[in-house]
């Protein structure tokens, strides 16, 4: 289930996202040098116009979030979707990337921007 980010989520949602990052950090050619640029909290891209953020729940258990951006022609960018490691394998990204297409039903063109490191 998803729903709007509660800005008191912001700090464990952060904590999750660099958990699912350094997860996956196996699947980078070691030879991968790092971004020098910041990324924007979730605190600031909730702030940004045209973005929400998005906490992820499995039951009653914080397990993810997404951040979405829609511009005015109807064209959404999920900028990111991360999942906490302890919860992968379970069909949740999936279903989540359902339900944040659900709750844009005008978007008729969807791009996804992968953070690189």
């Amino acid at each position: 289930m998803i729903n709007l980010a509660a800005p008191s989520n912001f700090s464990r949602l952060e904590q999750i996202y660099s958990d699912s990052f350094e997860s996956n950090g196996s699947y980078f050619p070691p030879d991968l040098e790092e971004d020098e640029g910041t990324e924007e909290s979730l605190a600031d891209l909730a702030k940004a116009p045209n973005h929400d953020v998005f906490e992820i729940w499995d039951t009653e258990t914080l397990i993810g979030g997404a951040v979405t951006s829609v511009d005015p022609n109807g064209h959404g960018t999920l900028e990111r979707l991360f999942i906490d490691p302890i919860s992968h394998g379970k069909g949740l990204g999936h279903q989540s990337w359902i339900d944040i297409e659900n709750w844009y039903p005008y978007v008729t063109q969807w791009t996804l921007r992968t953070p690189t490191c």
